[in-house]
């Protein structure tokens, strides 16, 4: 049966950090520092932020015993490899916002059949979300929930929360960070461009100097409140 695989290794990954506290703590705390650190409201920092948070989830899934690794270069749909085969899981992330692009169409009909691949949704307020186009409900709601949307299909937050309501047997709770707490992030949101930009220009100390005046970070609206 298609995805048996991706479904049997979520449930294990469910069960695994239900039991383990510092593993649940750390990828928690993981994506906070990384999504607070890298304000998405600049452009550039979503890709930051959403490649970060594939290497947390990663890492996470490997200390609960689920074997996966980075796509690296490979192109398509997924995210998280298993160590043999090639299946896996797309990572999705909705912070903030109604919804999410569930596949990039890039060029080919936006339509619902182009979901292919097990996910696992992040999601503020509800935590780590498992689905696939052949679960019973998905199939169900797809016309519903499913949309294209100009070189993509999208997914609305509101159908997931809702399939996680009805089926928590595929919904491993967890805190995500939340726009709600954003008063009360812990320091200056920064850019990863800036960052990596000290990281060089610390090898050409005349130009370093001159790095500061150029006020990094202060491209972010809100930046500095």
């Amino acid at each position: 049966m298609p995805f048996d695989r991706e479904r049997a290794a979520f449930a294990a990954f469910r069960l695994a950090i239900d039991g383990r506290e510092a593993v649940r703590q750390q990828m928690e705390r993981a994506i906070a520092e990384v999504y607070w650190t890298y304000d998405t409201t600049l452009r550039e920092n979503r890709f930051t932020v959403g490649g970060v948070v594939e290497f947390v989830v990663g890492a996470a899934l490997r200390a609960c015993g689920v074997g996966v690794r980075h796509k690296g270069t490979v192109d398509g749909d997924i995210d998280l490899l298993f160590d043999e085969g090639d299946v896996g899981y797309s990572i999705k992330a909705i912070f903030k916002g109604t919804g999410t692009r569930l596949v990039n169409t890039m060029g080919t009909a936006p339509t619902a059949e182009r979901w292919q691949a097990a996910t696992l949704f992040l999601l503020s307020g509800t935590g780590i979300v498992y689905a696939d186009p052949a679960l019973p409900w998905w199939v169900a709601n797809r016309d519903r929930c499913i949309r294209p949307s100009g070189d993509a299909i999208t997914v609305s937050k509101r159908c997931i929360v809702a399939f996680a309501t009805e089926h928590q047997e595929w919904l491993a709770p967890c805190r995500l960070p939340e726009e709600r707490d954003r008063p009360q992030r812990p320091h200056p949101a920064r850019s990863h461009s800036a960052d990596l930009a000290a990281q060089v220009l610390i090898h050409y100390p005349a130009l370093l100097g001159e790095l500061a005046g150029l006020r990094p970070g202060e491209e972010i609206p809100g930046a500095q409140g």
